[in-house]
């Protein structure tokens, strides 16, 4: 597999002993691995280029882990992008940070290179569903659009053809309102030939 189809992983850390265990780690599990030396740095990096997975270090100068870590999530929206903070605080004390800043694990240090394995692959699993869930979501929206466009065409179709006939029964009314933009209902009244009344009352579409 080439660099171009391995997923990437952004590990965040202050030391460059600990970024570059953690990127000999990921590496064999298969990613292609960048790095950043703080949180402001590792923001900038998520702004300018497409990252899988982001190993976030907490005690960092500058913004901590657990503001970059908000400001990513911030970043990218819909897209889920899992954060798994690096911290060798109090596990209690680190996880509920974490959760609050947008966090979605966490490992404590010295990382456990089974351990770390183990958390990718569910990461990996998550990641797959949102973005499964993401590009149906995209998918969902461009359809309903499409439906809007089409529905407000045959309104305005509807509408221009109704507006033809001025003929009205006296004594009869009809009301015609859409649940949205377009029913299919339609109410027409016309002369006869024989010259009585005809009136039509369809409902020919709209029930998908």
């Amino acid at each position: 597999m080439s660099d171009d189809n391995k997923a990437v992983a952004l590990v965040v850390d202050d030391v460059m002993s600990n970024r570059k265990l953690l990127n000999s780690l990921l590496t064999r599990v298969g990613y292609q691995v960048i790095e950043a030396e703080s949180g402001d740095v590792s923001v900038e990096m998520v702004k300018q280029q497409q990252v899988d997975i982001i190993f976030m270090d907490v005690m960092m100068p500058g913004i901590d882990g657990y503001e970059a870590t908000r400001q990513i999530k911030e970043l990218s929206g819909e897209r889920f992008i899992p954060v798994i903070l690096l911290t060798s605080l109090d596990e209690r004390q680190g996880m509920d940070k974490g959760i609050e800043s947008g966090a979605d694990d966490y490992i404590t240090k010295p990382i456990d290179a089974v351990l770390l394995r183990a958390k990718v692959k569910a990461m990996d699993r998550i990641r797959q569903l949102h973005h499964l869930q993401y590009e149906q979501n995209i998918e969902l929206r461009q359809i309903q659009a499409r439906i809007a466009d089409e529905q407000k065409l045959a309104e305005s179709i509807m509408n221009a053809s109704i507006h033809q006939r001025k003929d009205h029964v006296e004594g009869i009314t009809a009301t015609v309102e859409p649940a949205e933009i377009f029913s299919g209902d339609l109410v027409l009244q016309a002369k006869s030939p024989a010259g009585g009344w005809m009136t039509m009352i369809c409902d020919f579409t709209g029930h998908g």
